[in-house]
């Protein structure tokens, strides 16, 4: 199957930010979905046409959202973000407290 489009999620207790980028056309969506409504964003997810993939960062609202989406049988995945790659001058260095 080739992704054609690619959906990025920032899933927060308050709001999930979503946007969606066609490869094909360069057309991103963007939304804004208010409280913690994991079947406003799956109803979203779906009004894509398919293929696509969607990924969101681990974090403290867990899994929820990736297990309701497997259960539509939608592609969320969850990433740790100890496993994404970042470039060295991206890193933040611990600040040590002054006396």
């Amino acid at each position: 199957m080739q992704v054609i489009r690619l959906v990025g999620l920032d899933v927060h207790a308050a709001q999930t930010a979503g946007a969606m980028l066609d490869r094909a056309s360069g057309e991103i969506v963007a939304r804004t979905i208010r409280g913690r409504s994991e079947r406003e964003v799956l109803t979203w997810l779906e009004s894509f046409e398919r293929p696509w993939r969607a990924v969101y960062e681990a974090g403290p609202t867990g899994y929820g959202l990736a297990r309701a989406a497997a259960e539509r049988g939608l592609e969320v995945a969850v990433c740790a973000p100890g496993h994404i790659q970042r470039h060295p001058s991206e890193r933040v260095g611990l600040q040590r407290k002054r006396a």
